[in-house]
């Protein structure tokens, strides 16, 4: 399974693991930890993420924008890392359908039609 994304800047991975030599003065199970990805970013710390690419956390980093200005990023769950296609658009509207519907059933009338 690979995350498929529009254009992001550079994936980063770390291991979901406390970094233990910063809070408690031990060895970390890895050299890259939780906070790797903030250390990266804010600390530029490059060795904070695995260059490996891989690991059990992940982020996009994609660039800053203006005040104002919207983005639309489309993320796909797939069998391999392609970016998502022209079936992203109909599949994500029939999930939407799929909820609308769902939530139909147990939603109160009196909240119908409230964002």
């Amino acid at each position: 399974m690979a995350l498929a994304a529009d254009a992001p800047k550079e994936f980063l991975f770390t291991e979901n693991e406390t970094n233990n030599e910063r809070l408690f003065q031990a060895a970390s199970a890895s050299p890259y930890v939780k906070d790797g990805v903030g250390r990266y970013l804010i600390g530029r710390e490059s060795g904070a993420v695995n260059p490996a690419l891989s690991g059990t956390k992940a982020a996009l980093h994609y660039e800053s924008f203006a005040a104002g200005e919207t983005w639309t990023v489309r993320l796909r769950l797939a069998k391999d890392a392609e970016v998502p296609d022209a079936e992203f658009d109909r599949v994500f509207a029939q999930r939407q359908a799929e909820a609308d519907a769902f939530y139909a059933t147990v939603q109160p009338e009196s909240l119908a039609g409230t964002p």
